[in-house]
This record gives structure tokens, sequence and C-alpha cells, in this order.
């Protein structure tokens, strides 16, 4: 059993007067306040279990960030003096002392009744922000001033306390409109889901489909400073990325590791494509698109399962009978079967052919033996225009499409026992 806290001394039968006295008005509003945070007392309290853990984590970021969040939310004049002189004590008390000395003296409850009541006044106003864009706003401002004033305690207050999801998102540390690690202990607490998602990281492959592009994106990469034939592709993989961080959390990284792209790749196309985007409010229209992209696939009532292809064309590549089939009539394009498999892995799983398992140890751990020969044995493939390769293309395409069938209905058939496209 848990040793019980100890009280926190406070002696409320003499409460020191405020300042200034409350105004009928205000003192009314404080007692509404501690009639709402009775209710929240009751068995099944209608905000949830971690109503009071949220208040009090935010209370400690008002009060190690004071006085940024006066603009944020308010609380009677005569009850914001008591707070800012508690504060200004308190860290005229603790200046000298060590970093992470003190802690409860900091950011633990206040003696005084008036500044307790300026604390909880002004983090329920934060707390009850119905916007979620708003709250977010709200505490990326908090965030970001503990962080660089106190980073020590506000990793602290994250560690220590189990927040709710609204508020977790809200606080979560972004860089360039990802997740951001800012210190041990912050990531798991932090970088949760953020977004509510219908879809889930399965329905997400590793290049954003091209429709979704075309409709949301497309207009975002043709603003890049740098034109590049690569551009559509550096957009589609930072979408995916991002995709996956709305539905499962982490950082981009993490979501690397989930949609089988090589860590290395992802820093460096988000690293290549911030770059091009500099510019008043460019990376917010990458950011708008992804949205956009995501409310459709919460419309959606089918959606790929990206994941359950990935999986299913794992140590794949089109057989030999099959591909005496498809190459018959072609003499000149019977030499590239591994290639032309790495095309189709790529078609069925919406997947960039240089990560697919014929090149690199489970698509994104070394490349093979081999692997970097493949590639652009893959890509001049790609680029035929004419003549038995081209021809090639055309039956690949038709190919894939019963793959991508096959993968879809777990059919027990054997998928290159379908008849030739």
């Amino acid at each position: 059993m848990r040793k019980p806290r100890p009280l926190c001394g406070a002696d409320l039968s003499t409460p020191a007067p405020a300042r200034r006295p409350l105004k009928p008005a205000q003192l009314t509003a404080l007692l509404q306040l501690q009639e709402r945070l009775d209710q929240h007392l009751t068995p099944h309290p209608s905000s949830g279990p971690l109503f009071f853990p949220d208040l009090v984590a935010v209370s400690q970021l008002i009060k190690i960030t004071w006085p940024a969040a006066d603009s944020l939310a308010s609380a009677p004049a005569a009850l914001a003096d008591e707070l800012d002189a508690h504060i200004e004590d308190v860290r005229r008390r603790t200046a000298d002392l060590p970093q992470g000395h003190n802690g409860r003296e900091v950011i633990g409850p206040p003696p005084q009744a008036a500044v307790t009541a300026a604390l909880l006044a002004m983090s329920e106003q934060l707390l009850a922000r119905q916007n979620a864009a708003h709250l977010h706003e709200a505490m990326q401002m908090l965030a970001r001033t503990a962080h660089a004033t106190d980073r020590l305690r506000f990793t602290g207050i994250i560690r220590r306390r189990q927040l709710s999801e609204p508020l977790a998102r809200a606080l979560s540390p972004q860089r360039h409109g990802f997740h951001a690690t800012t210190g041990p202990g912050t990531s798991g607490h932090l970088r949760v889901a953020s977004r509510p998602c219908r879809f889930t990281a399965a329905h997400i492959p590793q290049l954003l489909p091209a429709h979704f592009y075309e409709r949301h994106l497309a207009g975002f990469a043709a603003q890049l400073t740098v034109a590049s034939r690569f551009n559509a592709r550096l957009v589609r993989r930072a979408a995916a990325l991002k995709l996956a961080e709305m539905t499962c959390g982490g950082t981009w990284a993490d979501g690397a590791r989930l949609l089988a792209i090589p860590p290395g790749h992802a820093h460096s196309g988000l690293g290549q494509l911030r770059a091009r985007a500099q510019g008043v409010g460019s990376w917010e229209r990458f950011l708008a698109g992804v949205d956009a992209v995501a409310a459709e696939l919460d419309r959606q009532e089918q959606r790929i399962d990206y994941a359950r292809r990935r999986g299913a064309l794992t140590d794949w590549a089109i057989p030999e009978e099959r591909w005496a089939v498809l190459t018959g009539d072609l003499p000149n394009a019977q030499a590239v079967r591994r290639a032309a498999s790495v095309l189709v892995w790529a078609r069925v799983t919406e997947g960039e052919y240089l990560f697919s398992p014929l090149i690199r140890a489970g698509g994104y751990g070394p490349r093979l033996d081999g692997g970097p020969d493949l590639g652009r044995e893959t890509k001049d493939l790609t680029g035929a225009r004419r003549g038995d390769k081209a021809r090639l293309l055309e039956r690949l395409a038709l190919y894939s499409e019963e793959i991508a069938d096959w993968c879809d209905t777990a059919s027990k058939a054997d998928p290159d026992s379908l008849a030739a496209g």
C-alpha cells in the first residue's frame, strides 16, 4: 500500500485577505467553480477519470511558465495579484538552489487559498476549450515556454502524470508538423495519435496513393522552391508518415518503422521537403492537405489493408511458370523477371520499389547482394516506352491487379495460377 502523501498544511481558518476584495460576480464565479469541481468527484464524472490529473498538470505548467498563461486564461485581478506575488516569492527563495530541488514548492499546491483559486480557475478555463485547435495552440505555447525555462520540471510533469488523450495530444512537442522528442521521458507519454481516426496504420502505404496526392497535395508540391521529378515522391512519402502519426502516435521514425521505410530515407526525404517548402504557410498547406486525406479515409466504408499486402508479398517473386506465360512472345524482356517482380510489389503495396524485400532485407534493412543492380534494372524497366519491355509493363499492370485482389480476399488459390493478363 502506498504511503499517503502529507497534507499541504494550509490554514483555511484564517485565510489571508486578497489584496483587493472580490466583486460579488467574481465571488459567484469562484463558488460555481467549486461546485463544478465537486461534481467531478462523483463516482462517474462526465469528463472522465483523468480530469483532475489534467487539472493538476496544467496548474503546474502555469506556475513554471508564469506569466505566459496570463494571456491565455483569466482570473479575478485580486487573485491574479496573489498568484503573481506567490510565484515571485517562490522563485526568489529557490533561485540559488540546484535545478530539480524543492520541486514540491515550485510546482506543488500553494498554501494560500486565493492563489489556489486563481490556478484552478485558469486551468479549468484552458481545459474547457472545446476546439481542439485552440487547446493545442494554448498548450503548445505553455509547453514551449516550460521546456525553455525549466525543462527538467516540464519533463517531470509529463512523466509523473497520466494525461487524457486530448491534453497529451495538445501538449505533444512538435517540430515541422511532426511529433518531436524534447528530452528523456517525454516520448512515451506525449506522442499520442495526433487525431482521432477511423482508419488504422494498416491502411497506410509507403507512398500516399496517387489519387489522394492529386486531389490534396499536388498544389503544395507545385509550390516547392526546387523543381524536381522527385518532389511528388517526397510529398507522398511524407504524407504517409504523417498519416501514421495521426493514427498511431510516435515520431516520424516510429512511422517509418511501421511502414517498413528505411529510417535514413525517411529522414533525408523529410529534410529535403522541409527545405523546399520555405515560405509563409507552406508547411501548413502540407499539413492541411494530409488532414483532408485523413478525413477522406475516415469516410470510406472499405479501405485497402496495405499491411496485409506487404505481409503477403514479403518473400514473393513472379514464379518461373507464370513468367513464361507473361513473356513467351517477348524475347527481349525475358531476362528481367526479378525487376518485374519488384514493380508488381510496388504497384500492389503502393510502395517504393527501392524498398522492395528483393532489394533490401525485409524492405527496410541493408541492401541485399545484388540489390543496387536490381534497383537500377527496375528503374530502367519502369522507363521503357517501346518494344517488348513496354508491352511487358502493360501486362504487369493487369497482373498486379490480380495479385492485389488475391491479397485482399485471402483466397486459398495460388495467385500465380491465375490466367495471364
